[in-house]
């Protein structure tokens, strides 16, 4: 299962960043998983799961941009205080007077910086831009895993890194990546039945996957992507896609009858 490094808001890298406006070209990711699939011999099985399933909070994702908003610009978030905590405030205020610290001198004091906003960094900034661009689409949960089976003649372990390079290819240092969940990997124990235990926690992982379900505990949980992260990670390949190894089949257009 691969999971997302930082937050749900944070974006991962969409197609809008594949077009190189310059040279008016498109880099389509599909055409490094393509040159591994056309790669595989008979006993060779990959499959990628994407499954994703429309969330009750419609506003889910927007509320949580929010929050990582306010919290790179160091704004507060205003909780509601009930009246035992409005009195301690009200004397904690007092006391301040009365010491010469003001309200009116706490605000000269942040006025002098200025706002935080002044205060970001350009990369600062596009961070903040590309998480109000994601949040302002239409989300899903989310839930993107694989499975690699091979017979033990034909089984190539160098397939498994090639895919992990696969999802890279949508990771920015800066926003937000895949990494793989350490718990979903079939490892083998160091108790007795090594292999009978790691046997069965490979048949686990496939039924599991053909059930279309995550594996028990939620051990992966759900994270929300947009539509536009969705449709660069998966879409039928077109024209742009420079895939020497993949067949194409060619087709004639007829004219349209009477």
């Amino acid at each position: 299962d691969l999971m997302l490094v930082k937050p749900n808001p944070y974006p991962l890298r969409s197609y809008v960043d594949f077009e190189e406006m310059v040279e008016e070209r498109r880099l389509d990711p599909i055409a490094s998983i393509a040159e591994i699939l056309n790669k595989l011999r008979q006993g060779e099985h990959i499959w990628i799961q994407i499954i994703i399933q429309p969330n009750g909070n419609l506003t889910k994702l927007h509320e949580e941009g929010e929050k990582v908003l306010a919290k790179l610009l160091g704004r507060t978030e205003e909780k509601k205080t009930g009246f035992g905590e409005s009195a301690i405030a009200s004397l904690g205020e007092s006391a301040m007077l009365l010491v010469g610290q003001t309200q009116g001198e706490e605000e000269k004091k942040e006025d002098v910086m200025g706002p935080a906003e002044w205060r970001l960094s350009p990369g600062e900034r596009e961070i903040l831009e590309q998480i109000e661009q994601k949040t302002s689409k239409t989300a899903y949960d989310t839930l993107v895993r694989f499975v690699y089976i091979g017979r033990n003649d034909v089984f190539n372990k160098a397939n498994i890194p090639a895919l992990f390079g696969f999802f890279r290819l949508f990771n920015t240092f800066n926003l937000n990546s895949f990494k793989p969940n350490s718990k979903t990997l079939p490892k083998k124990s160091f108790i007795y039945f090594r292999k009978i235990r790691l046997h069965f926690r490979k048949m686990r992982i496939v039924q599991w996957y053909k059930w279309r379900r995550a594996l028990p505990g939620r051990i992966t949980p759900a994270y929300q992507l947009n539509v536009e992260e969705l449709a660069t990670i998966f879409h039928l390949p077109g024209l742009i896609v420079k895939a020497p190894l993949m067949p194409r089949v060619e087709t004639r257009r007829p004219p349209p009858p009477p």
